[in-house]
């Protein structure tokens, strides 16, 4: 199949989606997403703010500044907001997830918090001063993320970070045992 032909199926799969007021967030989570997902929320909210919104969530993660910038649109949007994890919401999609109205997940999805990380960097590419105000970036979105996180389950800071330490995927019943979401479907 050539490239023209998937670009027009995935474009008429999208399409038919957003008709039935769905959004579907699969795969790492990048400008592109976020710029797609925002229009998408903003176009819906245009066409109808009664009526609710669905986004599917199968995300392994991804950068942090799209991710917070979905969460905002989410968050933001006047038409309720029902999130399903299908397959898993690890990392910014599990903090996307706590941005939806509703919060599901099916019974085999897996979710996943953990601290916030960058990518490896050699040692000569920074210096002193700019590692120094990349870490304070890095602790100052971690604390962001713990106060989503905090208060959409009803834990506390340190039940938080203490979960985020341990790094490991959580089944759909320990998921919403520990209050990312809301209901398994």
């Amino acid at each position: 199949m050539c490239d023209d032909n998937v670009k027009e199926m995935r474009m008429k799969f999208i399409k038919d989606l957003l008709e039935k007021r769905t959004i579907y967030l699969k795969g790492e989570i990048d400008g592109t997403m976020a710029a797609e997902t925002g229009a998408a929320i903003i176009w819906l909210n245009a066409r109808d703010e009664t009526k609710e919104i669905i986004i599917y969530i199968d995300s392994g993660g991804g950068n942090v500044s799209a991710g917070l910038d979905i969460y905002d649109v989410v968050k933001h949007s006047k038409a309720s907001t029902r999130g399903i994890v299908y397959r898993r919401a690890n990392s910014m999609a599990s903090i996307i997830l706590q941005a939806c109205t509703k919060r599901q997940a099916m019974k085999h999805s897996e979710i996943a918090i953990h601290n916030v990380t960058i990518k490896p960097y050699k040692t000569h590419d920074f210096k002193k001063d700019c590692l120094t105000k990349t870490l304070a970036e890095i602790s100052k979105v971690h604390e962001h993320n713990n106060n989503i996180l905090a208060e959409r389950t009803g834990r506390t800071i340190e039940e938080i970070e203490k979960k985020c330490i341990e790094d490991i995927s959580m089944t759909a019943e320990e998921a919403k045992n520990f209050g990312l979401v809301d209901e398994i479907i």
